[in-house]
């Protein structure tokens, strides 16, 4: 699996070619001119989703998107904790669907969350592998 991070203010999120794109969303939501703001009001407003830690809405094929799949991943209120919660609901369900190229974005305005996030898809990322070794002796 590839994983990039992105920062919103260098990439704009429609022109992002990716198998996913997760975009995080606080409690509070976005500012009207955000791109996915129509599709995260609808989702709200259907109780499907609301932007708490760990909350997850799976928009496929967006209008005017590159990518085949967005994730609104929720932060709550963005304190460390909900970012970590956060990131380890993502972690989960990337190893559930196995995406092929994640591309997180997150936003430039907060570097404190993007050290929180790195350490915690490090942990849950991470894949331990063993394996047998047996001595020269023990294999004659």
């Amino acid at each position: 699996m590839n994983f990039d991070l992105k920062s919103l203010s260098k990439h704009p999120l429609p022109r992002i070619a990716t198998d996913l794109l997760v975009v995080t969303v606080h409690e509070a939501g976005w500012p009207k001119s955000h791109p996915l703001n129509p599709v995260a009001k609808q989702a709200i407003a259907d109780k499907a989703f609301g932007g708490k830690a760990g909350d997850t809405f799976l928009v496929w094929r967006p209008h005017g998107f590159a990518t085949a799949q967005v994730l609104l991943l929720g932060v709550g209120k963005g304190t460390a904790a909900h970012w970590r919660t956060a990131m380890q609901k993502l972690c989960g369900w990337i190893k559930d669907k196995r995406a092929e190229k994640v591309e997180l974005c997150l936003d430039p305005k907060s570097r404190t969350e993007w050290l929180v996030a790195l350490r915690t898809l490090d942990d849950g990322l991470y894949t331990y592998r063993s394996e047998e070794h047996t001595s020269e002796l023990q294999s004659h």
